[in-house]
């Protein structure tokens, strides 16, 4: 796959895109057990900025025991699954 890195004028980025048969996968990575919305920026400013291309929902890879929904398109799930 392409492997990319956004990051928007106002400085919220997205730290890997990978691009995969022609849709793009974001991905953040975070040490943190506890994410919130404010971590989750970058993926709305990235689906914000490319607004024809194909995104899959984003992946948080962080500290949390199991997987869960942050928003409708962003998804953490423990560093541990990798």
């Amino acid at each position: 796959p392409n492997i990319y890195h956004f990051r928007s004028y106002s400085g919220v980025e997205v730290d890997l895109i990978l691009e995969i048969n022609g849709t793009l996968f974001p991905i953040e990575i975070k040490a943190k057990s506890h994410p919130d919305r404010n971590d989750i920026q970058g993926f709305k400013a990235f689906r914000d900025c490319f607004p024809r291309e194909r995104i899959h929902d984003g992946l948080l890879i962080c500290s949390v025991e199991e997987p869960r929904k942050l928003s409708d398109h962003v998804l953490a799930i423990p560093w541990t699954l990798l």
